[in-house]
């Protein structure tokens, strides 16, 4: 099989799995706006471990992509992230997953769309 095939697989597969991304992320938020902090750590583990995986397809895929997709700014709700988890600041978790990491996911969506 060759790579171009390899990263069109990768590309559809992406874009599929973004819309359970958004939904596992604003799931997440929620939980730690009620403060249900148990549920909102299960989840974000899996939300991340997903995260890890749409970083490296849009590193796979940069070729397809007609809008540039940008990964650091995932990257930087994810210091801020580490703080508030740090401080327990689970409130905050919520915030930052909701106002800062959608919108990033969003215009990934956008990207994939394209």
């Amino acid at each position: 099989m060759s790579e171009s095939v390899d990263a069109r697989e990768i590309y559809e597969e992406a874009a599929r799995y973004l819309g359970a991304l958004e939904q596992g992320t604003a799931t997440c938020a929620e939980h730690f706006s009620k403060l249900e902090n148990a549920k909102g750590l299960e989840l974000l583990v899996q939300m991340i471990e997903g995260l890890e995986w749409m970083i490296g397809a849009m590193g796979a895929t940069k070729t397809l992509h007609t809008v540039q997709v940008d990964a650091k700014a995932a990257d930087q709700v994810f210091g801020e992230m580490v703080q508030a988890l740090e401080n327990q600041d689970y409130p905050l978790c919520g915030e930052l997953l909701e106002y800062e990491l959608l919108p990033v996911l969003e215009q990934w969506r956008a990207a994939f769309a394209s």
